[in-house]
């Protein structure tokens, strides 16, 4: 049969994941004819009902930011019982498999803007397009002034409190990228209006396209 690594190494491809030292407790157990059932426990019973568990679920369903606390509040009021958040939020993390992560961010796109990204993919695929010729340009804002989300402080120490500016100073950044190369960047402090987009067009996008792309119209 497998060896402990490679059964451990399965049950990862199927999302369920174990440590060598679980799987080498099960393996002990079905040597000893025990079964792979889980023990039955005499402790005291759990508060989570299933029902609570499902509530709770959709619950997070509906909302991903929301609290154990704010759970906690509503099996109050829905089921008439006491659960603590520690509670509520251990079962979370051990039943239900909800973790707790640093929330990313992405850029909202419309529904209509969803449905012309489609047909634009969808007509790159048929017509083979291989880009060659397409200068690809964005335009991004940098803070200069920013802490990061954690920091370390030493015990029965005063914490020290970060500066921040009301209004942080910022930078914005405009370059572009082609199969050919890159076009040289623009840092600018000003609000991008048209006469300065023409003016960066001019002096950074055209003299690129003038000596990458000599060859196109």
């Amino acid at each position: 049969g497998n060896n402990i690594s490679k059964i451990a190494s399965i049950m990862e491809s199927e999302g369920r994941k174990l440590s060598r030292a679980t799987v080498r407790k099960w393996v002990y157990r079905w040597k000893m004819n025990q079964g792979l059932q889980d023990k039955h426990h005499t402790g005291r019973k759990g508060k989570i009902t299933i029902d609570i568990a499902t509530f709770i679920e959709e619950k997070l369903k509906e909302d991903d930011e929301r609290a154990s606390t704010e759970l906690n509040r509503f099996i109050a009021r829905n089921f008439l019982v006491e659960i603590s958040a520690s509670t509520i939020r251990r079962y979370n993390t051990k039943k239900l498999e909800w973790v707790s992560v640093r929330t990313r961010f992405g850029p909202m796109i419309s529904e209509q803007n969803k449905v012309k990204r489609h047909e634009f993919a969808k007509m790159c695929i048929e017509t083979k397009d291989t880009f060659d010729n397409v200068v690809w340009t964005d335009e991004s804002s940098v803070q200069l002034t920013r802490h990061t989300q954690t920091m370390r402080v030493k015990v029965r120490k005063e914490r020290v409190l970060k500066p921040k500016a009301k209004h942080a100073v910022k930078v914005h950044v405009w370059a572009g990228i082609s199969k050919r190369g890159a076009t040289r960047i623009c840092v600018f402090d000003q609000i991008m209006d048209g006469p300065l987009y023409i003016r960066i067009l001019e002096e950074f996008l055209l003299p690129f396209l003038d000596e990458a792309f000599p060859d196109e119209p």
